[in-house]
């Protein structure tokens, strides 16, 4: 069942899946319970792009939802194309126009989301993070 479930995210960005938040949870509620070596999800950082560019609220909602997976079940991580950067992009830049709206809330769980991701060591986002020159 839940390789049925990691091929949704394995549409690439152009034929992409646009999949809600309870089943997403429950995907990744379903993936940490695996007792196989299968953790990885390929596709999920291009999925999330894609998500980012069309609801920015279900892709950080997501995103969330994945590293609170990935601290449990330490699942092997590849971003070859370099999509979570991306996505921390369309998500900082909608964070700064809500950030009136809902008091820096949205810009909150950004950081919060990237400073986990650096945790993890992914390549991509410290470049991506000294690129754009935020300490």
């Amino acid at each position: 069942m839940s390789k049925k479930i990691k091929l949704l995210f394995n549409k690439g960005q152009e034929n992409h899946v646009n999949i809600p938040i309870d089943v997403i949870k429950k995907s990744f509620e379903l993936f940490a319970l695996e007792q196989t070596n299968g953790r990885e999800i390929f596709g999920f950082p291009e999925w999330l792009n894609a998500m980012a560019q069309e609801d920015t609220n279900l892709a950080l909602e997501s995103l969330e939802t994945y590293l609170d997976f990935v601290s449990v079940a330490n699942p092997y991580i590849y971003d070859g194309d370099g999509s979570l950067p991306k996505v921390l992009y369309q998500l900082f830049a909608q964070a700064e126009l809500n950030e009136e709206m809902d008091a820096g809330a949205m810009l909150l769980r950004v950081v919060s989301a990237q400073d986990k991701l650096l945790s993890l060591g992914i390549t991509g986002i410290f470049d991506w993070l000294s690129a754009a020159e935020r300490p």
